[in-house]
């Protein structure tokens, strides 16, 4: 399959040209050697790879100019981790130039060995400059348990500080997850408790461990996924890898395998084995996998195993898609995530779409997930009833009109607001998964004053019409309601009433003279007002709220009708509350 690179970003090219085309290997592998442009930076180069009738987005790659400096300043610096970003101190970490190591085994001794600190972070002084073999031996690490060697192939730059791109992954080898072997005892089938569906079958003789040996023990432990120490390069991010260690290990005839079906392809089918091969530097296919009749396992075909000790792993290459994880509603474009529209999301709930209107499918807008709770709809947006209480003043002044005729008795005017209104509605009901009819009422009300002052009987008297002398009690009742219920809809219950009640209770005395043209008059007394508020809803009342008093002392002296004088004295002591 020919595969085009096209340079776009940093000025690099192909020997000379902006594009170049490949064909795939029998891996199905393409590859074309950058020269970067000349400008330094952080991932300031920028290539796409593509080929005919490709329906996703071209893959991308970006890579970092540097420009040589001091050969003797260069340097190479990292941090060790384990599978939970804990960091691995004394961790042995070599480099040595990759043809020298071909040429002379023996050069690894020689070379600078560093060992990672507290934070698992190593460097290496005066590093060999150019294709450079980093070789991490994690034998020789602080922390308890076992941990394995890997090995990674850097370019370094003169006078650099040069880095492998990503931390370096160590796990601990399971202990517990091994069986042993010699040339002619041992062996069997090898499980991992944690992952039902795994196995590894060798017996006698089969297993020549690194130096030649026949005799040991092979262990198996579970790699997350977003830890495998070096990136697959068929297409996809597995979801299920092991290592199986020691490293160097080989085996032959190749040892059966087989894995979970965590990837969830279809019975029967056949799918790729693969395994990272450590002389090569990459993940290579190893042979054909075969989906059980049941789905849940991935068995190696026959004469298709383990060959060397590594990574492993199984699955289809991806048919769409990127190896980049990106956000709902995004996706991988170039060399980051954008907005994508297209995609279908849907959060599971009934009452959730993307108008907010009616039931359906949610949705993305502008690379965001989008799922609006439908609201209560008016049934055909008419009101079932409406009260206006505005008018029963009316009615309680002509009810409490009597009062007007009774000698010596007066009422001060009423004042009476307030309205409820009674609609239909229709209501989105998670748990039913249906709508459900509701009425719905709401309202308030508020009285200002609904009260009478009379003078006591046989406590006034009119001395022929010049003097008035008497005693007034009185009494006024005011407050203000409001609340709101629903009946019926999604909920067995829900209403609630805010209210708050207050009453003035007045007595007083009086005493006017009428001498013509001038009236003196004088009226003093004692009153107490006196409030409450609660709120009530179908589970009950509460949040009582209170007072009684003050009580206070008043008294003003009126002269013909245009100059008056009073005061009011609050009596210390005299209310009561309840909160």
């Amino acid at each position: 399959m020919p595969v085009t690179f096209a340079v776009k970003q940093g000025g690099g090219s192909f020997d000379g040209n902006p594009t170049v085309t490949v064909e795939t290997d029998s891996d199905g592998r393409a590859a074309a050697t950058l020269t970067l442009g000349v400008q330094e930076g952080n991932a300031n180069n920028l290539v796409e790879a593509d080929f005919a009738f490709n329906e996703g987005f071209a893959a991308a790659f970006t890579a970092s100019g540097r420009a040589p400096g001091d050969p003797t300043a260069t340097t190479i610096s990292g941090v060790v981790l384990d599978n939970s970003n804990v960091p691995i101190p004394g961790v042995t970490v070599r480099a040595v130039l990759t043809n020298v190591l071909h040429s002379n085994l023996t050069s690894v001794q020689s070379a600078t060995a560093v060992q990672t600190n507290a934070e698992g972070q190593f460097s290496i002084p005066q590093a060999p400059v150019g294709f450079v073999k980093l070789l991490v031996d994690g034998s020789t690490a602080s922390l308890p348990g076992k941990y394995p060697s890997l090995e990674y192939d850097v370019v370094t730059v003169a006078g650099q500080n040069n880095t492998v791109g990503q931390p370096i992954y160590l796990l601990a080898l399971s202990a517990a997850n091994q069986l042993c072997v010699t040339a002619t005892t041992g062996g069997g089938t090898l499980t991992i408790p944690e992952a039902p569906g795994f196995s590894l079958t060798f017996g006698p003789d089969q297993v020549t461990f690194p130096g030649g040996s026949k005799s040991g023990c092979v262990s198996v432990t579970v790699v997350h996924g977003d830890k495998v120490p070096m990136v697959p390069g068929f297409g996809q991010q597995p979801r299920f890898i092991v290592t199986i260690q020691p490293s160097g290990a080989v085996f032959n005839p190749p040892a059966p395998i087989t894995l979970p079906n965590v990837d969830g392809l279809r019975p029967r089918e056949v799918t790729e084995m693969y395994s990272f091969d450590h002389d090569i530097g990459s993940f290579v296919a190893i042979g054909t996998g075969v989906v059980s009749d049941d789905g849940l396992l991935i068995r190696s075909s026959p004469g298709v195993g383990v060959l060397k000790a590594g990574w492993h792993c199984g699955g289809d290459p991806n048919t769409s898609g990127t190896a980049a994880t990106c956000p709902t509603c995004q996706s991988c474009q170039g060399s980051g995530c954008q907005p994508d529209d297209g995609q279908s999301y849907d959060d599971g709930k009934f009452c959730t779409s993307c108008d907010g209107r009616s039931p359906g499918g949610d949705c993305c807008k502008n690379g965001t997930p989008t799922a609006i709770k439908i609201d209560e709809q008016d049934i055909g947006g008419a009101t079932l009833q409406e009260w206006d209480f505005s008018k029963l003043a009316d009615i309680i002044r002509t009810g409490t009109s009597v009062f007007e005729y009774t000698p010596g008795c007066q009422m001060p005017p009423v004042s009476i607001k307030g309205a409820i209104k009674l609609t239909g509605v229709k209501q989105c009901c998670e748990e039913k998964q249906d709508f459900e009819t509701a009425y719905k009422m709401s309202g308030s009300i508020g009285v200002d004053a609904i009260g009478v002052e009379c003078s006591v009987p046989g406590l006034s008297v009119d001395f022929l019409g010049l003097v008035k002398i008497g005693l007034v009690a009185g009494v006024s009742l005011g407050g203000e309601f409001s609340g709101s219920g629903i009946s019926g809809g999604c909920s067995d219950c829900n209403w609630s009433v805010d209210g708050k009640v207050g009453v003035s209770v007045t007595g007083k005395a009086v005493f006017i003279t009428k001498i013509d043209p001038s009236v003196i008059r004088f009226e003093g007394g004692v009153k107490g007002d006196g409030s409450v508020s609660a709120s009530c809803n179908c589970q009950g009342c509460g949040n009582l709220k209170g007072c009684l008093g003050p009580v206070s002392v008043f008294g003003t002296v009126t002269l013909a009708n245009f100059i008056s004088k009073g005061g009011e004295v609050v009596i210390p002591g005299t209310q009561i509350c309840t909160h």
